[in-house]
C-alpha cells in the first residue's frame, strides 16, 4: 500500500501538470469562441457559446457588451433575449433579467425546449425579485472504502448513502445585499465504525445533519467593497446505531472578501457546546478556519486552507486538531449548455489528539495523517451533476494499542437540484 501511496503522489504530479496545460488551453478556447463570434456575428448559437465561455473565464464585461450589441442589431432575436436573461440572472440583475426573458417569450419564436427553459428561469427570477430564493439538492450514491491495517488485516466496505441539502435565502433589500440564509442538510449511510481504534470490523448505520441560520452582512465602511460578515447559529450532530452519538449547538462568525477580481480570502471562528453519550468527554469546542484562493488563468484556481479545533472539559483542554490543504482545480472540459467537467486536486496533512475513545483505548491518542484527494464533478445541464471523489489517506497513531492504517475511499454520486 505504501507503494500505492507513492504511485498516487506521482499521479498527482502528472495530473497537476495536465491541469496547468488545460488551464493554458482555456485561453485558447476563449480566443476560438471569440473568433467564431466575429466570423458569424448573426449566429445566435455561436453567440450563446461565446457567452458561456466568457462567463466561465470571468469576462463578464465582454459577455454583456457582446449580447447587448447583438440585441441592438437584432432586437427580435428571442434566443438572444433568453441568453441575455440567463446572463443578467447570473449577475443578480434580476429586473433586467426578467425584462429580457419576458421579451423573449412575448416574441414567440422560441422552441418548445427554449420556452420551457425561459418559463422556469422567469419563475426563479420572480422569486429572487420578491426577496426569496432557494434550492434543494438531493444526492444518492455509493461509498467504497478499502482499509489496510498495520497488523496485516484488510477491510473492504461498499455501502449506499443519501443526502439532502436545503438553502433558503431571504434578501433584505439593502444596498450591501444583506440577507438571512436558512440552511440545513441530513445524510444517511452505512459506515465503518471503529470506536477504540483497534477494530477491523464494525458496520453500522450512520446519520448526521446540521441546521443553521446565517445573517449575511456587507461591510462597505471598512474600505473593501466585497468584505462580508456571516454570523450564524447552528445545531449539528451525528449518531451510529450503537447509540454512539454527539451533538453540538453553537455560534460562528466568518469574514469573506475579494481583494482583487481573481482572489478570495476567508477566516472564521466558532464556539459550540457539545453533548452526547458516555464516551463523549468534550463539553465545549472552539474551532477556527482560514484560507485563500487565486485564479491562475481562465477558470483554474489554486487555494490554501487550514482549519483546527480545541476541545474542553471544564477549563481543561482535552483534545485538539488541525488540518491544512493545498489544492488546484478548475474546468477540464465543457460542452456549452450540456456538460461542464471540473476537477480539484488536493494534498493535505493533519494532526489530532482525540479525547472521545472507547474503553479499550487510552484516554487520549495522538494521530498524524496525510492524504491526497481527487474530486471530479460532471454538471449535466443546469440541475444535475455526477461526482466521483477518490481519496488516499495514511494514518499513524502514537500508541501501540491503536492500529495504523492506509485507506482508499471512493465516492460515486448523482445529484439533482430543485429550485
Amino acid at each position: 500500500m505504501r507503494a500505492l501511496a507513492l504511485i498516487a503522489g506521482l499521479a498527482s504530479i502528472a495530473v497537476l501538470g495536465a491541469g496547468n496545460a488545460q488551464a493554458q488551453s482555456l485561453d485558447t478556447s476563449y480566443a476560438a469562441a471569440f473568433e467564431a463570434r466575429v466570423a458569424a456575428p448573426n449566429d445566435t448559437t455561436i453567440l450563446g457559446t461565446f457567452i458561456d465561455v466568457a462567463v466561465r473565464e470571468g469576462q463578464y464585461d465582454q459577455a454583456l457588451s457582446t449580447v447587448e450589441q447583438h440585441l441592438i442589431a437584432h432586437p427580435r432575436d428571442a434566443k438572444a433575449r433568453l441568453i441575455a436573461g440567463r446572463l443578467y440572472n447570473h449577475l443578480s440583475s434580476y429586473e433586467l433579467a426578467r425584462r429580457q426573458v419576458q421579451h423573449a417569450l412575448d416574441i414567440g419564436t422560441l422552441s418548445d425546449a427554449e420556452t420551457r427553459e425561459a418559463e422556469d428561469l422567469l419563475r426563479r427570477i420572480e422569486k429572487a425579485i420578491a426577496g426569496w430564493s432557494g434550492s434543494l439538492t438531493l444526492t444518492a450514491g455509493v461509498r467504497s472504502e478499502w482499509i489496510e491495517f498495520d497488523n496485516g488485516a484488510d477491510r473492504d466496505d461498499v455501502a449506499p448513502f443519501a443526502r439532502a441539502v436545503a438553502i433558503l435565502r431571504q434578501d433584505l433589500k439593502t444596498a450591501t445585499r444583506d440577507a438571512i440564509i436558512y440552511s440545513g442538510y441530513v445524510e444517511a449511510s452505512h459506515r465503518y465504525f471503529d470506536v477504540d481504534l483497534t477494530s477491523t470490523s464494525g458496520d453500522q448505520d450512520y446519520l448526521r445533519g446540521r441546521a443553521a441560520v446565517t445573517w449575511d452582512k456587507g461591510l462597505p465602511n471598512f474600505g473593501i467593497e466585497t468584505l462580508r460578515m456571516l454570523l450564524s447559529g447552528y445545531y449539528q450532530g451525528e449518531t451510529f446505531e450503537s447509540d454512539e452519538e454527539e451533538t453540538e449547538t453553537g455560534i460562528s462568525l466568518r469574514f469573506t472578501a475579494r481583494p482583487t477580481v481573481d482572489s478570495f480570502v476567508f477566516a472564521g471562528v466558532s464556539y459550540g457546546w457539545v453533548d452526547g453519550d458516555a464516551t463523549v468527554l468534550t463539553e465545549e469546542r472552539f474551532s477556527w478556519e482560514a484560507g485563500l484562493s487565486h485564479r491562475l488563468t481562465g477558470s483554474w484556481s489554486a487555494g490554501l486552507a487550514i482549519k483546527g479545533s480545541e476541545d474542553y472539559r471544564g477549563s481543561t483542554t482535552i483534545g485538539d486538531a488541525w488540518f491544512a490543504e493545498a489544492s488546484v482545480g478548475g474546468v477540464v472540459y465543457t460542452i456549452p449548455q450540456r456538460l461542464i467537467w471540473t476537477h480539484q486536486l488536493g494534498l493535505g496533512v493533519g494532526e489530532r489528539t482525540s479525547p472521545d475513545q472507547g474503553i479499550f483505548a487510552p484516554p487520549q491518542i495522538n494521530t498524524d495523517y496525510w492524504q491526497i484527494s481527487s474530486e471530479h464533478d460532471f454538471q449535466i445541464g443546469e440541475k444535475q451533476f455526477v461526482s466521483f471523489d477518490l481519496t488516499y489517506t495514511e494514518t499513524e497513531y502514537d500508541n501501540p494499542l491503536a492500529l495504523d492504517r492506509e485507506t482508499i475511499t471512493a465516492i460515486l454520486s448523482y445529484s439533482y437540484i430543485l429550485e
